[in-house]
């Protein structure tokens, strides 16, 4: 009868301990939700970046989506900057990372789907929570008329 007691107080035991375990690992991921940037060349024509999900928890990655709804090309490598909304301005958060010198393009009505890596706010600024924004320039060529031209997305997410 104690060795059964005890066999019960054990796996007691280690339940309780693997339930405390998984609180602690939850309680390190942080909500976050995410506004698309969207830069519109006429009325009817423009580009549009945003993350999805919209909202949910931080795990990795995050897809980033950008879509050319216009009759141009645009034209965009994988570099991006981080900024973080510090005393009323935006701070550059300084990456330590080599992005690959390649000229990616979205033709009219193109989408590229990429993934954006979350655990940078945790490595870079200390999982501050706030609001970030995923800083990226584009190039422009339209061809009728001819114009050739850039222009920055700014896409913001909020680390809760």
């Amino acid at each position: 009868m104690k060795n059964l007691i005890m066999i019960n107080f054990l796996i007691i035991t280690l339940l309780v301990s693997e339930g405390c375990s998984k609180t602690n690992e939850e309680i390190k991921l942080k909500t976050f939700s995410a506004k698309e940037g969207k830069f519109e060349i006429n009325e009817n024509e423009f580009v549009r970046m945003y993350f999805t999900p919209e909202s949910g928890l931080i795990d990795s990655y995050i897809e980033l989506i950008i879509e050319n709804n216009s009759k141009g090309i645009i034209n965009f490598g994988h570099n991006f900057i981080l900024e973080y909304f510090d005393n009323e301005s935006w701070r550059e958060i300084k990456l330590d990372i080599e992005f690959p010198e390649i000229l990616l393009g979205l033709s009219p009505e193109e989408t590229h789907k990429g993934q954006f890596n979350l655990s940078l706010i945790e490595e870079y600024n200390k999982g501050e929570k706030g609001i970030y924004r995923y800083v990226k320039r584009f190039g422009f060529t339209y061809e009728f008329p001819e114009i050739t031209d850039s222009f920055t997305l700014y896409s913001e997410f909020e680390i809760k």
